[in-house]
């Protein structure tokens, strides 16, 4: 953590603005693709329930009661003499047929599109042959009730026939037992990963908050610490004080490490010149006349006038003292 710091303490201002956006647009964008991943893996469970074990349960139950009403229509052909009402068995059967054909159809093509669909299809294809064994001898059960045969008519449907019928059945059961079991299961998956998926968004959102939070007061402190310092070492320079360099403490390879540094070196010199021209003022006031500058170190900028003005008015103080010291003798010796 202390390197992060100082690493993003060391980036120049721009650099450190361009770290916390590029923070905040990972952050942003790993958030969405946490969202999106979950939109799809919820996608995927629900598209199994909806288009795969939900629907193929609604046709195997289908399955299951329009086969029974086949039976049905056949026992009433069986009791019924009356050739309208065995006519109108025959059509029922024919359309149960053609009903039961369309939704096998509808079932084999979702286990043949889906691989998990596609475990149940032993079972189907057992009980779709079972029930085409049952079909095939409905025309022979029919006929013989036609002919009034009722007795060898229901002895077939109650004999081998029916026990095709009951193969049928059964592994309609199975598959059906087999679905829920799916269903069940996709929909207790698709439930978890909700819960799941909440929990990742929820905890991907705190990670975000406190990460973008602890980069953005790494920045501010970088930048607000300094200003800081300036702020009070400038407010000391306005009164004078030019020894107080130690309240700028500030260290870093940007802009604001660069102007602390500058402004500690430039207190420094401020401090130096007043320090050199205090000494020579000292002096004379202690009447040493023999003071001129030379020893005065070279002052920068601007600054350079003041040595020559102080130069200038060194040379001509002692100048006239030196006068003043000659013309003392001179009255003396006279």
């Amino acid at each position: 953590m202390e390197k992060i710091k100082k690493r993003i303490a060391n980036l120049k201002v721009a650099g450190k603005l361009k770290v916390y956006q590029m923070t905040v647009l990972v952050m942003t964008l790993f958030l969405v693709l946490v969202a999106l991943i979950s939109t799809l893996v919820i996608r995927s469970n629900i598209e199994k329930i909806t288009e795969v074990w939900s629907p193929s349960l609604e046709y195997l139950q289908d399955l299951e009661t329009m086969t029974a009403k086949y039976r049905i229509k056949q026992y009433q052909h069986l009791v019924e003499s009356d050739d309208a009402v065995m006519n109108s068995c025959e059509e029922e059967i024919q359309k149960l047929e053609s009903q039961i054909q369309d939704t096998g159809a509808n079932l084999d093509a979702i286990m043949s599109a889906d691989s998990d669909a596609q475990k149940g299809r032993d079972d189907y294809e057992v009980a779709n042959a079972a029930w085409e064994e049952y079909r095939a001898a409905s025309d022979e059960i029919l006929k013989l009730s036609r002919e009034g045969k009722q007795q060898e008519a229901a002895k077939l449907m109650t004999g081998e026939v029916y026990e095709e019928y009951k193969a049928f059945a059964e592994k309609l059961t199975i598959l059906c037992d087999k679905f829920q079991a799916e269903l069940d299961r996709a929909k207790t998956m698709a439930n978890v990963c909700i819960v799941i998926i909440f929990i990742v968004i929820v905890a991907a959102g705190l990670a975000i908050a406190v990460v973008t939070t602890l980069i953005g007061r790494i920045i501010t402190n970088s930048i607000t610490e300094p200003v800081e310092q300036i702020d009070a070492a400038v407010a000391s320079l306005r009164k004078g004080e030019l020894s107080n360099v130690e309240m700028l403490t500030y260290e870093s390879e940007d802009e604001l490490g660069d102007t602390i540094r500058n402004l500690k070196e430039a207190m420094g010199i401020l401090a130096d010149y007043v320090s050199e021209i205090s000494v020579e003022v000292k002096a004379i006031a202690q009447g040493n006349l023999t003071r001129n500058g030379d020893d005065i170190t070279d002052f920068l900028g601007d600054f350079s006038e003041l040595k020559t003005s102080l130069l200038y008015i060194l040379k001509r103080f002692n100048s006239t003292l030196t006068e003043i010291s000659n013309l003392a003798e001179q009255v003396s010796s006279n």
